[in-house]
């Protein structure tokens, strides 16, 4: 949705934004949030033709294998976690001189690596709380069947180090009955159930 109004407004202003996202699903569900607002756009990602437009959605893997520069007034990178391997550094790094806004939800990655290597700030949004309290989201609460023992687990970069929750988690076998589970918790409410 940011992505969306900012390109809006730059578009109001006879300016260009390059906005660059990971997946084919998700380069298609922004050009229809651009065809929603009117944004006139082009996208360039492999077996999509090229309309021309300077404000454009492109495919980062796009970019990287073939070796493209962007012309835009500003460029938006989308999960923007997913830009510190070197391929997508040097496609970042290229495009040093247009000013750049970077998007995501996972600014310290479980690797630990840091979002300080490609933005000079980093703007926090919103907690969960904050969102729950504007009634953007839904109050939750959330139940396991089974408390996985963590103790063994070290500590990296101020979270679980995601290797050993990994081999913790991959025990085989079934830990509780999800239909008995809700039925005793949760019938007739309203449910999401995640696995």
């Amino acid at each position: 949705h940011l992505t969306k109004m900012l390109a809006h407004s730059a578009y109001l202003k006879g300016k260009s934004v390059a906005v660059v996202t990971v997946r084919r699903l998700l380069v298609f569900d922004l050009s229809k949030r651009f065809d929603d607002m009117g944004i006139p756009h082009s996208i360039q990602m492999a077996g999509v033709k090229d309309t021309g437009h300077k404000t454009r959605i492109c495919s980062l893997d796009t970019l990287v294998s073939r070796d493209a520069m962007l012309d835009a007034d500003c460029i938006v990178w989308d999960e923007a976690h997913l830009l510190l391997s070197q391929a997508r550094l040097e496609v970042v790094d290229r495009h040093r001189h247009i000013p750049q806004i970077f998007f995501s939800a996972t600014p310290c990655r479980g690797d630990g690596v840091g979002m300080g290597r490609v933005a000079d700030v980093i703007v926090m949004g919103p907690s969960t709380n904050d969102l729950i309290e504007k009634k953007f989201l839904v109050p939750s609460k959330v139940w396991c069947p089974d408390m996985p023992d963590m103790s063994e687990v070290d500590i990296t970069g101020g979270d679980f180090n995601q290797e050993q929750v990994a081999k913790v988690m991959a025990k085989r076998g079934i830990v509780g009955n999800i239909v008995q589970q809700w039925l005793h918790k949760a019938k007739h409410l309203p449910t999401v159930a995640h696995c």
